[in-house]
């Protein structure tokens, strides 16, 4: 499978259990309407050689990328191919071999709490509740900073006004999670 946009995919056997990939930007940082692609050079994802296996059976093997900040990314492929587990993996949520940074951070040795601080996982076939609406979804990502900060809800209104509003999703703030579409 070969991409012609933003990065192209290298070596990966759709038809396997096992996806090992690389992803290779085709074009350096540039500006559109003044606004640059890549704010730094730092990336915001780096992942080395990753690897997960359950018991005897390799579901992702040698997986290496670097996506900069600011980049919309899609995870494609068939059943089975072993994108679930990839993002699992960089949520942090199932034991692998390699490295994975987040913003220059390792992931493999933040605590839970600040692991939770900076990323989230929400897969699309998790129950919820059945009131649960978007906003409520959103206000749950305050949670792991509330832990460490004084109990403001004023705050925390802010913040996820903030978060919807940059997200383009003010619209969807009272509409209840179970009727979005997946």
């Amino acid at each position: 499978f070969k991409q012609k946009t933003a990065y192209e995919i290298v070596d990966c056997d759709w038809s396997s259990d096992v996806c090992s990939s690389d992803l290779v930007p085709l074009e350096p940082a540039r500006r559109e309407n003044g606004m640059s692609i890549v704010s730094s050079p730092a990336m915001a994802l780096r992942v080395r050689n990753v690897s997960v296996q359950v018991g005897s059976k390799a579901l992702l093997q040698g997986v290496s990328l670097d996506l900069p900040p600011g980049l919309w990314v899609c995870v494609c492929g068939p059943n089975g191919a072993g994108k679930s587990t990839l993002l699992r993996t960089l949520a942090g949520l199932l034991p692998f071999n390699g490295s994975l940074q987040l913003q220059g951070e390792d992931l493999g040795v933040l605590s839970t709490i600040l692991r939770a601080q900076r990323l989230s996982w929400m897969g699309q076939a998790e129950p919820v509740p059945g009131d649960l609406q978007v906003s409520d979804v959103v206000q749950l990502g305050r949670w792991p900073h509330r832990m460490a900060l004084p109990d403001d809800a004023s705050l925390d209104e802010q913040v996820v006004q903030q978060c919807m509003q940059a997200m383009g999703l003010q619209h969807l703030h009272n509409r209840g999670l179970n009727a979005l579409s997946g």
